[in-house]
């Protein structure tokens, strides 16, 4: 409930892919990581690509200390910033304005990511995915379920790749070019782990 209150995009770039996650998806992926040991107490997240913030927040939400807002529009910056104040974490988040290729991950225990899935752009998903692999810390990974290439680039990194669950992704009306009511696809989420981890189930 307090994910769905959070304030949303008011004007979404269709060039970015901004679509949000809506609160049941998000707090369901969110209280996953967290039974799976993956927010513990006190840790720091950094949400790539965080458009209004509802993934950072909600791990603050779940007992993280930081959360390390990544995002190239700072129109859905300030509204992150707007939602944080509004929770009481304004001295909890770290904005960063920038491309993720450009931002060096530092202190940070988990990642969680729902990127643009190149629908817009062939590939502008792959900074993405080579920022969670330079960071080198457990992350979640939210994409479309016809993307066979998550799953086979983090194997071809030496990474624990599991499929944690698939669910409808819900469009909605979001943008000029959808022209039903609501848009619907299939969506994936992943759980990465790093080569080093101990185990592909450390719960």
């Amino acid at each position: 409930m307090r994910i769905s209150k959070l304030d949303d995009f008011t004007s979404p770039m269709i060039e970015l892919e901004q679509y949000t996650t809506k609160g049941n998806l998000a707090a369901r992926w969110i209280r996953l990581a967290k039974d799976m040991g993956d927010i513990p107490m006190g840790c720091t997240v950094a949400d790539l690509g965080c458009g209004t913030g509802v993934l950072g927040l909600g791990a603050l939400f779940c007992g993280a200390s930081n959360a390390i807002m990544i995002d190239i529009d700072q129109s859905a910056l300030d509204i992150v910033y707007n939602n944080a104040g509004s929770e009481g974490f304004s001295k909890n988040i770290e904005i960063i304005c920038s491309d993720v290729a450009a931002v060096t991950l530092e202190h940070t225990d988990l990642i969680l990511c729902n990127p643009p899935w190149g629908t817009q752009k062939m590939g502008a998903d792959a900074p993405f995915l080579e920022a969670i692999r330079n960071a080198g810390v457990p992350a979640y990974m939210l994409h479309s379920s016809d993307a066979k290439h998550v799953a086979a680039r983090f194997d071809s990194w030496g990474w624990h790749v599991h499929e944690v669950f698939s669910a409808q992704f819900d469009l909605g009306s979001s943008h000029t070019h959808h022209t039903r009511r609501r848009v619907m696809t299939q969506a994936t989420l992943w759980r990465l782990l790093p080569p080093d981890a101990t185990s592909p189930d450390r719960s």
